[in-house]
């Protein structure tokens, strides 16, 4: 019976992923809210295809490295878009292995949450909703179909939350060697993963030093096995980050800044934008408001639960406690970047599960005829299609499938939530949409695959050359602009100048290029220099 149910909640995540249109979305470039950092992602996977590159060599198609004849760069554990470069080798470039790889992943994580739940709670109904939940955010169900590697790591840090919950029940070292090999791929692909990993260790600093003796059952059995793990963890990370710090020094090159960027070096404005950007914004890529005042609802019940409680969940209370001071933490140290960056919040959803996984044991142990009552599961369920149904409706803008009509159709969203979206779709109609097309335009005007290009003007690090699929040189790292960006590489050798704005084709010292000319597209021109 485990296993059917299991298998078909694999099944209802097949339909929601059907409901999100998830079939079409799966072929797609990036684009939407940060198609930046989406760009970078897919350039590292590309690279290691077309080139052959090994795995301690990842590049992108910036050629900002070796002094402008490389792309050599290194950021996060490249695992993931190693190995889509090797599906692709198999079964040829489609985008649709990359997303759907990151899909498989996420899924697979939310089947284990599942199943840790299942045997927890003891009843299907309660377990398939909460981990639904999980994918009925929009950040989440919209990073899960994509290129970047939160949601892969929030993935594996699933399946390591099972694993430790099979070696609870079965005091088996390879669940918990298992568990610590999940952790320690999460933290590779994105350290900010490791929130409950750390909160994990610390439940065990506690057991160690006897805590919980006179307080719940023994959850840790093999002391060596778990410090052997910890140092494991740690040492693999400072391994990989010392490499990408000394690749990046020799090749003076780095695609991504692994750096904090915390409130208190902020000023006032700058932490009153980023603030409002938080909470008109990107709070409610989480749940809609409504879903969010309701969860608060479920978190003061979990404090007055714990009156009866307390003594028999102490370490899950604890874990929770320690998550939520750890979630805070991470949200002071990269303050700046909660104004607008969507993605930072996956970090922070272990948060909202773990608080979630409380109420429920709560209410069960509380009101044990309530947790079983049909109706209370029918209302609870009713809670879970609601919020799907307003991710559905949140992916459909993301993806501009309403273009600029939100303002008359989603009532759900505030004035600003739609001024918001409304500017991405503004920009997919007036620049995104050519983009797409770039490299078969190009094709078309018989640009080859291996001629380097200029685009200006781009501060991005990929976008324009995963659009072109050529490598070349924007405004990226660059001091100098104008004509004097475009004659240093055109000594350099590039030969093909391509103008992403119009506007700079008005000024005076762009006229000379005008002659040469040798396409457009909306607002993007092509010249041979």
């Amino acid at each position: 019976m485990n296993r059917y149910s299991t298998l078909f909640f694999f099944l209802i995540l097949l339909l929601v992923g059907w409901f999100y249109n998830y079939h079409t979305i799966i072929n797609q470039k990036p684009q939407s809210i940060h198609m930046y950092r989406q760009s970078d992602c897919l350039s590292l996977a590309i690279n290691y295809y077309n080139d052959g590159l090994p795995f301690h060599h990842p590049a992108i198609h910036n050629q900002i490295a070796d002094g402008g004849s490389a792309g050599y760069s290194a950021g996060e554990f490249p695992l993931l878009y190693y190995s889509v470069a090797k599906l692709w080798s198999v079964f040829g470039y489609h985008l649709w292995i990359y997303r759907g790889l990151n899909t498989l992943i996420f899924f697979l994580g939310l089947i284990c949450l599942f199943r840790l739940l299942k045997g927890i709670l003891k009843d299907d109904i309660w377990a398939g909703g909460i981990s639904l939940l999980v994918l009925a955010t929009p950040v989440i169900a919209f990073y899960t179909c994509n290129y970047l590697t939160n949601t892969t790591s929030l993935g594996l840090v699933m399946m390591a939350w099972y694993m430790f919950y099979r070696y609870t029940i079965s005091q088996k070292k390879k669940f918990l060697v298992l568990c610590i090999f999940l952790f320690t791929l999460a933290g590779l692909m994105k350290v900010s993963s490791l929130i409950t990993w750390v909160a994990w260790v610390m439940i065990w600093i506690m057991h160690e030093l006897k805590f919980f003796k006179k307080n719940g059952p023994t959850l840790f059995h093999h002391r060596g096995w778990m410090l052997g793990g910890i140092v494991f963890l740690l040492l693999s990370l400072f391994a990989w980050y010392k490499y990408a710090y000394h690749y990046n020094f020799i090749h003076r090159a780095p695609y991504t800044f692994n750096d904090v960027y915390p409130i208190w070096k902020m000023g006032k404005k700058e932490i009153a934008e980023a603030w409002y950007g938080f909470t008109h914004i990107m709070i409610f890529q989480w749940y809609h408001k409504f879903s969010l005042i309701l969860l608060g609802v479920f978190y003061l019940s979990i404090l007055v639960g714990l009156l009866k409680t307390w003594r028999k969940h102490l370490p899950l209370l604890l874990f929770l406690f320690i998550v939520q001071i750890g979630s805070i933490l991470y949200i002071l140290c990269w303050f700046t970047l909660f104004g607008n960056h969507d993605y930072y919040l996956i970090e922070i959803m272990p948060m909202w599960i773990l608080l979630l996984i409380c109420f429920s044991i709560t209410f069960k142990t509380v009101f044990p005829k309530s947790f079983k009552n049909i109706m209370v599961k029918s209302a609870f369920l009713l809670f879970v299609l609601l919020n799907l149904a307003y991710t559905e409706l949140a992916l459909d803008i993301r993806y501009n499938r309403y273009k600029i009509n939100i303002h008359q159709k989603h009532m759900l969203f505030s004035t600003y939530e739609r001024g918001y979206w409304q500017f991405f779709q503004e920009q997919y109609e007036n620049k995104v949409k050519y983009m797409l097309s770039l490299d078969t335009f190009l094709d078309g005007l018989k640009v080859g695959r291996d001629e380097k290009i200029l685009c200006i003007p781009d501060n991005s690090i990929s976008i324009p050359f995963v659009m072109a699929g050529r490598k070349g040189n924007n405004e990226y790292g660059q001091d100098l602009r104008g004509k004097e960006l475009i004659e240093n590489f055109k000594d350099q050798g590039t030969r093909i100048l391509i103008i992403l704005d119009p506007e700079i084709l008005k000024q005076p010292e762009m006229q000379e290029y005008l002659p040469f000319e040798i396409g457009s597209s909306g607002p993007i021109h092509v010249f041979r220099l």
